[in-house]
């Protein structure tokens, strides 16, 4: 969710939330996605705490289909795939 990546860097207690939330999702046994990912800091910090997909406006704006297509066709990544935008 969006505000807890707003808040991630606001403090420890914050992050420590947002890696819980990722161990848990794992421990589940899914496939842990942020949304609302905007800066290279926030996702540095996800990476680094083991997310395994981001979306957000740093990762690219909203597309229109035909132009998001042609960036999947273009992309090193398939979709959902380490470093993809999922």
């Amino acid at each position: 969710d969006k505000t807890f990546i707003d808040s991630m860097e606001d403090g420890p207690k914050d992050r420590k939330l947002v890696e819980t939330i990722i161990l848990l999702g794992h421990g589940l046994g899914l496939t842990v996605t942020a949304e609302g990912v905007e800066t290279a800091s926030q996702y540095d910090t996800l990476k680094t705490l083991g997310c395994d997909v981001v979306q957000g406006f740093y990762v690219a704006r909203p597309q229109p289909l035909d132009r998001f297509m042609e960036m999947a066709r273009q992309s090193r990544h398939p979709l959902g795939a380490e470093g993809g935008t999922g």
